[in-house]
């Protein structure tokens, strides 16, 4: 897999939604999976994960509180490997 477009650092106020975008291609298509702080996260209601045929991988945090602060990673994998993409959220 190829990170096309890198996730950047984001800052939120509690309450808000936020979306975290990285750009990933790779032949055969790799699938996505979100780690925060280490840990792998579920498909939730407040946590909603996403890669779509625009080949864009999304997690959407709804409702953000102090709680969500940290550091998320995209992980996408295929049999060519595995490439992963950080960045920082802060929850005023």
């Amino acid at each position: 897999p190829t990170i096309t477009q890198p996730m950047t650092n984001k800052t939120a106020r509690s309450g808000d939604s936020v979306k975290l975008r990285c750009g990933v291609t790779g032949t055969p298509r790799p699938t996505v999976s979100w780690r925060k702080n280490g840990m792998v996260i579920g498909q939730t209601k407040d946590f909603v994960q996403t890669y779509g045929n625009n080949n864009i991988a999304t997690l959407e945090i709804n409702d953000v509180c102090q709680q969500d602060s940290g550091s998320y990673e995209m992980i996408a994998k295929n049999s060519g490997g595995e490439i992963s993409c950080t960045c920082q959220l802060i929850v005023e």
